[in-house]
């Protein structure tokens, strides 16, 4: 069993019974709260693969992703440009893809293969140490089609005079670039419409926490489930085959 092959029975099982474990997509729009939104669901024991810091991860000086985005974008994105390995600075990086479709497309086709294989390697190792749910954290997951391998997917939602006013007190930056921030990303409203679950992140945080305490009722596996889910299943034959093997090794027929 390896991670491609997993991924495939992963997918095939959501047309009908759920043999693998459950993956939750989790999206939203920039400043709209996911992060608290995520860590709830941490608080409440469920694994987080987080694109946003294998993002960061990804392009760190000696990964294959960092010299690309170095040669694409020039040096003045770095932290020091004259020193060798400086680090990438996101919002000069940014400076340069927001409200320039081109260069956006051409970073996205650096980063996403890196990040979607990174986020593969953590699923499919959650899977091995027997998690029955994973929510995979990642602010543009309909524009990388990962919607796909999610069994369902949650939406964090603000209104837009509300995702900028916060994205602005947040970062600090001139309203300008903000919009543009919030336009390079599909609308939230189209998102919600896909969604199986939208959380309305507008008020305090004691709501937001009752929405997500509703929604981990209906994702967390029965005790039944997790019982006879089809890995352990699968795990219990694996042993039972093993034990007879074992026995006919040591005890030959004559």
């Amino acid at each position: 069993l390896c991670p491609i092959y997993w991924l495939k029975l992963q997918r095939s099982s959501y047309s009908g019974a759920q043999v693998n474990m459950k993956i939750v997509g989790l999206t939203g729009g920039i400043a709209t709260g996911k992060s608290t939104v995520s860590k709830i669901f941490k608080e409440k024991g469920f694994p987080i693969v987080d694109a946003d810091e294998i993002a960061h991860r990804i392009i760190l000086p000696g990964q294959r992703a960092y010299d690309q985005i170095v040669a694409e974008f020039g040096r003045d994105i770095l932290e020091e440009p004259s020193k060798r390995n400086s680090p990438i600075v996101r919002k000069r990086l940014g400076a340069k893809v927001f409200g320039d479709e081109t260069a956006r497309l051409k970073l996205n086709s650096i980063t996403h293969s890196a990040i979607s294989t990174e986020m593969l390697k953590t699923l499919f190792l959650l899977f091995i140490q027997g998690h029955n749910v994973a929510i995979l954290d990642v602010p543009l997951l309909f524009e990388a089609k990962m919607e796909r391998i999610c069994s369902s997917v949650i939406v964090v939602y603000v209104n837009e005079e509300t995702q900028k006013k916060r994205l602005l007190l947040r970062d600090g930056s001139e309203p300008e670039y903000a919009d543009n921030q919030i336009k390079s990303q599909m609308p939230l409203q189209q998102k919600c419409k896909r969604a199986n679950w939208v959380i309305d992140n507008s008020g305090d945080l004691t709501g937001t926490r009752e929405q997500v305490l509703e929604i981990v009722e209906s994702i967390s596996p029965s005790t039944l489930g997790k019982v006879f889910s089809a890995r352990n299943v699968m795990i219990f034959m694996l042993l039972v085959s093993l034990t007879a093997v074992t026995r006919q090794m040591l005890h030959p027929r004559l």
